[in-house]
């Protein structure tokens, strides 16, 4: 191959890549969307504007805003110029001391509720929330669990009086809690009651008291207790756990002949005890 036939194969090669390449960019530039469209596209609409149409009594000028005007001849013309958005009347939530309600008929139990509580704070009977939650117990509920209620039910910040429940209990339930022992009396450092849940059913003692008779009151707090389960409730101050509750008394409570008494959120008394 001599110097000429090799200047043509390159300037052929050349002229091949021109063209393929020419050939390219023009399908490429085919596809490109036009700028005006991109602009149209992604333009958003005004929420403003004017539309006026000039005519007889027949003739209505409309706004953006969707309103209509009539005008007796000649041009009517209604615009809307305004930018601010139309203000709202402020609604006005029912009165919910802790926002727990949601859903509107139901109600997230949190720490220190009881059903008592619950019941009153919407203006209901126990009853009424163990029959619509096919509850069995109503000493017990624990944290975060939903408790429908009745249709209209509303919060209020004042306490409601609670209507005289039926005296039929839902289910029946077999054996109670009771304060099964105290030791070490006279001492203050180890002096400890125990309360076990002899039935067969949950209980939590949010409200319960236990006390001396004729002396302090203890008031437990969100304390579920469960059958065969038991809870000590020590006399000297400590850190309480789900097993050990300390009283925080500054002297000794329970002697030899004292009586111990155990009273559940309804006042009732539960159980009581005689300190040998």
């Amino acid at each position: 191959m001599n110097r000429r036939q090799l200047a043509f194969i390159i300037l052929l090669n050349a002229f091949i890549s021109i063209v393929v390449s020419s050939c390219v960019f023009w399908i490429v530039e085919q596809r490109r969307p036009d700028v005006e469209e991109l602009a149209a596209i992604l333009t958003p609409v005004s929420q403003t504007g004017t539309v006026s149409t000039v005519g007889s009594t027949d003739n209505f000028a409309i706004s953006s805003s969707g309103n209509a005007s009539s005008g007796n001849s000649g041009a009517a013309t209604s615009s809307n110029t305004s930018t601010q958005p139309a203000e709202l009347a402020p609604s006005t939530p029912q009165p919910i001391p802790n926002n727990n309600a949601v859903g509107g008929n139901t109600y997230v139990v949190q720490a220190g509720d009881s059903l008592t509580g619950i019941a009153n704070q919407f203006g209901l009977t126990i009853d009424q929330l163990l029959n619509i939650n096919n509850l069995d117990n109503p000493d017990f509920v624990f944290v975060g669990q939903q408790l429908i209620l009745p249709a209209g039910s509303t919060s209020s910040t004042q306490p409601v009086q609670q209507p005289v429940a039926n005296t039929q209990p839902s289910r029946v339930v077999n054996g109670t809690l009771q304060v099964t022992e105290v030791s070490g009396q006279g001492t203050l450092a180890s002096e400890i009651a125990l309360v076990v849940n002899e039935s067969d059913a949950p209980f939590n003692l949010q409200g319960w008291t236990l006390g001396r008779e004729g002396g302090p009151i203890y008031t437990f707090g969100n304390l579920p207790i469960f059958p065969g389960g038991s809870v000590r409730i020590h006399s000297k101050a400590g850190n309480d756990t789900s097993i050990d509750l300390h009283w925080g008394q500054p002297n000794a409570v329970w002697s030899t002949g004292s009586v111990a008494r155990l009273v559940n959120v309804q006042g009732e008394l539960v159980h009581t005890f005689t300190v040998k």
